[in-house]
């Protein structure tokens, strides 16, 4: 099993700042996960739920 912390879905800006273009098209690490069927988790250690970050990345 695998927990991703979901506020750091919320970070492609700082993917682009570090990573070429090339290197991004090719990086899906959560849908590798998936289909290979390791299940996946969401959760934080931080102040906020987990759904609250979902939230305010999806806007």
């Amino acid at each position: 099993m695998v927990v991703q912390n979901p506020t750091h879905l919320g970070l492609p800006h700082v993917f682009a700042e570090r990573f070429s273009p090339e290197i991004l098209s090719d990086v899906d690490p959560l849908a590798s996960l998936l289909g290979e069927g390791v299940p996946l988790a969401l959760g934080t250690d931080g102040w906020e739920s987990g759904a609250l970050a979902l939230d305010r990345e999806a806007r």
